[in-house]
């Protein structure tokens, strides 16, 4: 048996989905209030995603926002942060990827977008609908009735993980 140990500073949501769990970035960033260390956390936990994945990507910027300085400041520790992480052979050298930082301006109805995989449309609906949806445990919980039943609601509940097969297939779809 090996142990390995991972450097892990973000949230790992589920199979594709990372979350650097910083609810405050986006005042933080256009409110002006960004600092260097804030971005040295920020540049830390993109580059732990990718030992993770075990990419080495190439930083690249792209943005149509006045607050260029920040974004260029980010990809530049991104970049310093990468090649300490290849010195010290946590990281291949070869740049397989690219990683690509847009500024938010860039590309304004991406956050609308949600809607349209199974996942989101399912907890954006279901929790409209009669059921209760619980995302802490990834549960769906609804009344049926059975026509002919003697009991007049069941109660039931289904699991919406990767042990569903169902949405396990389409969540990202």
């Amino acid at each position: 048996q090996t142990v390995k140990e991972l450097n892990l500073a973000f949230l790992p949501v589920e199979e594709r989905v990372f979350s650097l769990d910083n609810p405050h970035a986006y005042n933080d960033y256009y409110g002006g209030k960004m600092t260097d260390k804030r971005l040295d956390e920020i540049a830390e936990q993109l580059v732990t995603v990718c030992a993770t994945l075990d990419e080495s990507p190439c930083p690249k910027v792209r943005t149509c926002n006045s607050n260029l300085d920040c974004v260029k400041k980010l990809a530049a520790k991104v970049q310093t942060k990468l090649e300490m992480y290849k010195e010290a052979d946590i990281l291949t050298a070869n740049n397989k990827s690219q990683l690509i930082i847009l500024d938010r301006g860039f590309d304004p109805v991406s956050p609308f977008l949600h809607e349209l995989t199974f996942q989101a449309m399912a907890y954006d609906l279901l929790s409209a609908a009669s059921g209760k949806i619980d995302s802490e445990k990834n549960t769906y919980t609804f009344d049926s009735n059975k026509e002919g039943s003697l009991d007049d609601n069941t109660r039931k509940e289904i699991i919406l993980d990767a042990s569903n097969e169902v949405w396990n297939e389409l969540r990202h779809d």
